[in-house]
């Protein structure tokens, strides 16, 4: 998840790499070979503030519209904002968690916080895939009167 978007503030990229102990495979971000800093981060303390920030980001209504800003109608915005609503119960590890991911551009990395940069196009055209239809299909009902 996240490989090649991910950099120090600095700008050195960090890559995925693994150590098995135990017969249990650990993940990590370690800094590009020729960086002057070694850097190792547990995968999973990037992976999930990142996907907290982003389900924290689509629980607010207010923050995605604004994000976005782009709905075109009314019925859009309510889709766009419903489907930001479901994607916040993904589990990680999901389909839909890895969609979620997919949003993301750049992840960096500092000292004591971490910037997600997403992009707003393919989010906005992720949450429309995703979001529940509200239309409702015709029906024809014929009826006889006598």
């Amino acid at each position: 998840m996240f490989v090649g978007r991910v950099f120090t503030e600095e700008g050195v990229r960090l890559i995925p790499s693994h150590t098995v102990k135990g017969g249990r495979r650990y993940r990590y971000f370690v800094a590009a070979p020729g960086a002057k800093k070694k850097i190792r981060i547990p995968a999973s303390d990037l992976e999930k503030p990142v996907l907290d920030r982003l389900r924290s980001f689509l629980a607010a209504s207010g923050e995605v519209v604004q994000a976005l800003g782009v709905a075109t109608d009314a019925h859009e915005q309510n889709e766009i904002v419903l489907a930001a609503k479901e994607w916040v119960k993904v589990a990680d590890g999901s389909p839909r968690s890895t969609q979620m991911s997919d949003c993301v551009t750049r992840v960096v990395v500092g000292p004591t916080n971490v910037k997600v940069e997403c992009s707003a196009t393919r989010l906005r055209s992720q949450l429309l895939v995703m979001a529940p239809s509200t239309e409702t299909a015709d029906s024809r009902i014929d009826a006889y009167v006598r």
